[in-house]
C-alpha cells in the first residue's frame, strides 16, 4: 500500500514519524520546493534523516486565492498512490480542481484529511463564538474578515467532509465531534494523537547521566517560538509576581521568534532581569534536555503542544490552559500538573505558586508525566494509530467510534 502525504513542509518531529510508518507503508511526501506560505516563521525543518520519498513542487496561488502547487494533479497521479493524505489549504485542491477529483476516484484513490482540530470552527459554531477561542494567527485569515467569509468556508468543509473525503485523522478526540458536525461519520474519523519521538529523547536523556545534573529548585521553562499567540508575556508577569513569595524563582526561555526583543523590553520593564534568562532556539536533543533536566517545572502560557511531550518526557510537571487539545490527553489537574484559566493572569500566578509550594508532589508529578508519556501517548502510539488509520481508509472500513 502506498500512501501520499501533502504538506506545507517537513517539521523535524514530523519525520521521525513518518520514517517509522515508512517501515509498514510505502510512503511519499510532497512539499513545496522553497518557504511556504502555510508554515509560520521559525517553524524548523530540515532534510536530515529522510527515508521516505519526497517531492518538491512550486508553490503557487490558485485561482481561489489560497496555496496549491503546480502540476500537482499530474504529479500525484504518476505516484499512483492507494491513499492520498492532505491538510489545509492544499485539499482545496480537491474541491475546486474537479478533474482532479474525478480521476482520483477513478482509480480508487482513497481520500484523507489530516485536520488540527482546534482550528476548526464546528458547523453550529457561530462566527462570534469561534472569534474567542480562534488562534490569534488565524485572525489575519480571510475567515475572519466577514461573517460571509465564515459561512461561506464552513459551506466547503460542509462538501468536503460529508461527500469527498473517504476518513480524517486528527491528533485530539475532539476531531470527532466537531468534523461530525459536518457530516463526516464518527468512526470514520481516527485519533492518532501526536508526538515527539520519545525513544531518541531518552537516548539524550541517558547520555546526559555522566553530568550529574540536578533540578534547580523554583526554576521554570518555557521551549516554543516566541511569538504573541505562546503568552510569554504572561508568563513573565506572573514571575514578577511570584517574585515577592518565591524569592529564588527563575524562568529559562528556549525559542526565538518575532515578539522576543518585545519580551525582552518587558523583562527590562518589571526590573526582573536577574530572574529571566533567554537562550535562542535549541534543536540538538541533547542540549535540549540538558535545560529540561534541570528544571523544575514546565509552563505553557498560551497555545502549543509538542513542547508539552517534550516536557513530560523529562519528567517534568506542566501548568497549562488552552493549547492546542493535545493538552486533554496529556495533562491532568493534580497527576501530573495543573490547569489555569485562559489568558488569566492571577490563575496563572496561583496555579504556579500552588505547584511549587509542595516538592514532594512536585516530583510525583514529574514521575506521572513520564509515565503518560511510556505508556500512554508516545511515538509507538502514534504510529500504530496512523498505520491504522490508512489501513482502514485503503479498505474503506469504519472504525469503533
Amino acid at each position: 500500500m502506498k500512501a501520499v502525504f501533502v504538506f506545507g513542509g517537513i517539521p523535524h518531529y514530523v519525520i521521525k514519524i513518518l520514517n517509522r510508518l515508512h517501515e509498514d507503508i510505502d510512503v511519499h511526501v510532497v512539499v513545496p520546493d522553497a518557504a511556504s506560505k502555510t508554515i509560520g516563521d521559525g517553524v524548523h525543518q530540515t532534510d536530515k534523516g529522510i527515508r521516505f520519498g519526497v517531492t518538491r513542487l512550486k508553490e503557487i496561488t490558485t485561482y481561489y486565492r489560497k496555496p496549491g502547487f503546480k502540476d500537482f494533479r499530474k504529479t500525484v497521479l504518476a505516484l499512483h498512490p492507494d491513499v492520498l493524505v492532505m491538510n489545509w489549504p492544499y485539499y482545496l485542491m480537491l474541491l475546486f480542481y474537479p478533474r482532479l477529483r474525478w480521476q482520483l476516484k477513478s482509480r480508487k484513490v482513497k481520500l484523507v484529511v489530516r485536520e488540527i482540530p482546534f482550528t476548526l470552527p464546528a458547523w453550529n459554531e457561530s462566527f462570534k463564538e469561534f472569534g474567542k477561542t480562534a488562534v490569534e494567527a488565524q485572525k489575519n485569515d480571510r475567515l475572519f474578515t466577514s461573517r460571509m467569509a465564515f459561512y461561506g468556508h464552513k459551506l466547503v468543509w460542509k462538501i468536503l467532509y460529508s461527500r469527498i473525503f473517504h476518513a480524517a485523522m486528527c491528533y485530539t478526540s475532539d476531531g470527532k465531534r466537531i468534523l461530525g458536525s459536518y457530516g463526516m461519520p464518527v468512526n470514520r474519523v481516527h485519533t492518532v494523537h501526536n508526538s515527539i519521538d520519545n525513544e531518541d529523547l531518552q537516548m539524550a536523556i541517558d547520555a546526559l547521566q555522566s553530568e550529574k545534573l540536578e533540578r534547580k529548585k523554583n526554576r521554570i521553562i518555557h521551549v516554543g517560538r516566541l511569538v504573541f499567540w505562546k503568552r510569554v508575556d504572561l508568563l513573565i508577569q506572573a514571575l514578577a509576581k511570584l517574585k515577592n513569595s518565591i524569592p529564588d524563582i527563575e524562568l529559562l526561555v528556549v525559542g526565538k521568534g518575532e515578539e522576543e526583543q518585545n519580551l525582552k523590553q518587558l523583562v527590562r520593564d518589571l526590573k526582573i532581569e536577574d530572574a529571566v534568562q533567554f537562550v535562542g532556539a535549541v534543536y540538538d536533543e541533547k542540549d535540549l534536555c540538558r535545560y529540561f533536566q534541570t528544571s523544575d517545572l514546565y509552563v505553557l502560557a498560551g497555545m502549543g503542544g509538542l513542547s508539552i511531550n517534550e516536557a513530560m518526557a523529562n519528567g517534568l510537571p506542566v501548568v497549562c490552559s488552552v493549547c492546542d487539545g493535545t493538552e486533554k490527553h496529556l495533562v491532568f489537574d493534580g497527576r501530573n500538573g495543573k490547569y489555569f484559566k485562559h489568558d488569566d493572569l492571577d490563575s496563572l500566578t496561583s496555579a504556579i505558586e500552588l505547584v511549587l509550594s509542595d516538592p514532594e508532589a512536585l516530583k510525583q508529578m514529574g514521575t506521572e508525566s513520564l509515565n503518560i508519556v511510556k505508556n500512554e501517548i508516545n511515538i509507538k502510539i502514534v504510529v500504530e494509530n496512523m498505520r491504522k488509520a490508512l489501513l482502514a481508509a485503503y479498505a474503506n472500513q469504519p472504525i469503533n467510534p
